[in-house]
């Protein structure tokens, strides 16, 4: 079962925003390519079966992960947690 529903209005440009600024977001949008993500999302949309939805987008824009230098590093369980002490603020005694 998705949770996802098909978007009526699919843009960052705000209904209360004003026009011009509307207009601009708009035409940012379109030279980016809304229309193929539109498409990507309403495909995704019509054929999810609750998949993992980043692995999906992954797949379906067919991005690839280049690193420059070792991932060696990279913790596999995620970062390291630091200490929670913090520096005292300006406010602080």
């Amino acid at each position: 079962m998705s949770i996802l529903v098909p978007a009526r209005e699919f843009s960052y440009a705000m209904p209360e925003d004003p026009r011009r600024r509307r207009a601009l977001i708009h035409c940012i949008e379109q030279i980016t390519g809304k229309r193929r993500l539109h498409r990507l999302y309403e495909d995704y949309v019509k054929s999810s079966e609750g998949d993992d939805f980043f692995a999906e987008a992954v797949a379906r824009l067919a991005l690839s992960v280049r690193a420059h230098g070792s991932v060696a590093g990279i913790p596999k369980t995620g970062p390291r947690r630091l200490s929670r002490r913090r520096r005292p603020g300006p406010w602080a005694e």
